[in-house]
């Protein structure tokens, strides 16, 4: 009988165990900020007495050697033992303090100063660093069509398939829909699933493709050259011009999809104004 009440009992036990503990976590996950704000409290009040008691941890075997040396001549100077006790161990603590506080000091004066100069020379010299991010993005943008003129990711073509296209014929196809683009929708710009809700609901519902085949010709001026073929079956407006821009093969004189003509066309326009 006892047994079977002791089974009882211990079931009974491990049930209301696991009952505070999950009322206690479900506290501390919904109390999380207010615990986190009452350890921040504690730390505050306790970080004065963790400092000390680290000083006079890192301090303590100074200040034995040089209070058993200072007891050791208070004693040949005929000192009653407990003042040279007194003297030996008041006079370690105050000289180890002093010399800790000096040393401290003596870090400060010498990092402060440097700080200081370095954070006004990075303040001196932000408008600068500015500048040169604001040209790199630039440069970035306007060496790189698809982010400047709305062109999506393009997942086809990488400049190491280039490469390679020195040597051997590369051959891929290019899938898209169509948008009409820019000021009066002169312009076009391939939509593909990535591209959002926004292009996609402008775009028709046929997919055009456009089949290419590149070969090296050569390098002029560090700029790489290919010979591009193409074959479409069924066209959009500027689909080839478009559809080579986005893999990175703009035709060379393509004053509209081609971000080195466009953009010596609009310098040769601001110079002529």
């Amino acid at each position: 009988m006892k047994e079977k009440y002791s089974n009882y009992f211990r079931w009974g036990m491990t049930i209301f165990t696991i009952i505070i503990c999950s009322i206690l976590f479900f506290f501390f996950i919904f109390r999380l900020d207010t615990i986190l704000g009452f350890l921040g409290k504690i730390s505050d009040i306790l970080t004065p007495i963790i400092l000390g008691a680290s000083i006079a941890y890192l301090i303590n075997p100074l200040v034995t050697v040089t209070d058993k040396s200072l007891f050791s001549v208070c004693k040949r100077c005929h000192i009653p033992v407990k003042m040279s006790g007194f003297i030996a161990m008041a006079v370690s603590i105050t000289l180890w303090l002093g010399l800790l506080i000096a040393g401290i000091s003596l870090l400060f004066s010498m990092i402060v100063p440097e700080l200081y100069s370095s954070i006004l020379k990075l303040a001196g010299d932000f408008r600068n660093y500015v500048t040169v991010i604001t040209d790199f993005i630039n440069r970035h943008l306007e060496n790189n069509p698809e982010i400047l003129e709305g062109f999506p990711v393009c997942n086809y073509i990488n400049q190491f398939e280039l490469f390679n296209s020195k040597t051997k014929d590369l051959n891929f196809c290019v899938e898209s829909f169509f948008r009409a683009y820019g000021l009066g929708s002169k312009l076009v710009r391939p939509v593909t699933a990535e591209s959002g809700m926004a292009a996609l609901k402008k775009c028709g519902k046929k997919i055009y493709s456009t089949n290419i085949n590149v070969s090296f010709l050569c390098n002029d001026n560090n700029v790489s050259l290919f010979d591009v073929k193409c074959k479409i079956s069924a066209g959009f407006r500027h689909q080839v011009r478009c559809h080579l821009a986005w893999v990175g093969l703009p035709i060379v004189g393509d004053n509209l999809y081609n971000s080195y003509e466009v953009q010596k066309s609009a310098s040769e326009k601001k110079s002529n104004s």
